[in-house]
């Protein structure tokens, strides 16, 4: 099956080691790899998937194994990380996220990247978040899937570590999630928040679902509306009218994982008020603390 591999505007973000963050400023042309650099990301673009995997494999730099890629020069990480994302967009069965017929496209679009500094212990990290959608899959109820591939530095190779494939759902009208990567406290336990929504009928919502790896897979852990209403259209089709807004703060608490606290403001109506609520995980997912 056809497929595209694109790259749409995000930020490589470093952590304390690495002060700052730094936008990557993209230039999208049809070529048979990509190459980064701090100023410019050459994206691919095609059809054929057999064609555009084969175009992949088109690094200057030695193979050592599938999943092994070496690593000459840090800052052009994607160069060699390209072959390996091909390689797992395209030989997965997407048949169990879509109902694909034969003309149908897939497009693929990375739309986050983290990069963890080698620390004591630790080995150099690279995250990188796809968003993969057919290319007719834009009406309103149409929902496109996010996958992750995590890249580990072994030595001067990189190696394919860990991947979780069509684990989240995009934006309605077939549109990309937003992405943020969060550290949760313990070393390398980061976080993926996901935010989605829908729009129907006077009615408004956005939430946020937060995902690490437990237990050696990738899983949703904490969920909450970060924004909802009843009143978009001028009328309130059912109940009291509510319209509020919640965000979510990770702070230090008593266990190895950071505790979660929301803040809500706005119109609530009849619906459950969540501000100052506190929440810790409890090894498998974010439960409310008593009496917070």
């Amino acid at each position: 099956m056809p497929f595209h591999l694109r790259m749409i505007d995000f930020q490589v973000m470093k952590t304390n080691s690495y002060p700052g963050t730094f936008s990557l400023f993209l230039k999208v042309v049809v070529m048979p790899f990509i190459l980064v650099s701090q100023v410019f990301i050459s994206c691919t673009s095609g059809k054929g998937g057999k064609a555009d995997l084969e175009n992949s494999k088109a690094s200057s730099s030695p193979v050592a194994e599938d999943n092994y890629l070496e690593d000459v020069d840090p800052d052009t990480i994607f160069n060699y990380a390209t072959k390996i994302i091909f390689k797992e967009l395209n030989k997965y069965n997407w048949n169990n996220e879509f109902i694909l017929e034969p003309e149908d496209e897939l497009e693929h679009d990375i739309i986050a990247a983290r990069d963890f500094p080698e620390i004591k212990g630790y080995n150099r990290l690279m995250l990188v978040i796809t968003f993969t959608n057919l290319t007719v899959n834009t009406c309103h109820g149409c929902l496109g899937k996010t996958s992750l591939i995590e890249f580990e530095r072994i030595g001067k190779y990189w190696q394919l570590k860990r991947k979780a494939m069509a684990f989240a759902i995009g934006y309605e009208w077939g549109l990309s999630p937003d992405v943020e990567v969060l550290d949760l406290g313990p070393p390398r336990q980061y976080g993926v928040l996901v935010t989605t929504g829908f729009t129907s009928a006077g009615y408004s919502h956005e939430e946020k679902y937060l995902y690490t790896f437990v237990q050696g897979k990738l899983r949703e852990v904490f969920m909450f509306k970060s924004s909802n209403s009843n009143i978009e259209s001028g009328d309130v089709i059912w109940g009291k009218p509510y319209k509020y807004e919640t965000e979510m703060e990770l702070v230090k608490g008593k266990g190895k994982f950071l505790d979660i606290v929301l803040t809500s403001e706005g119109e609530f109506g009849d619906e459950p008020k969540d501000n100052g609520k506190r929440f810790v995980f409890n090894g498998l997912k974010y439960i409310e603390m008593k009496g917070s």
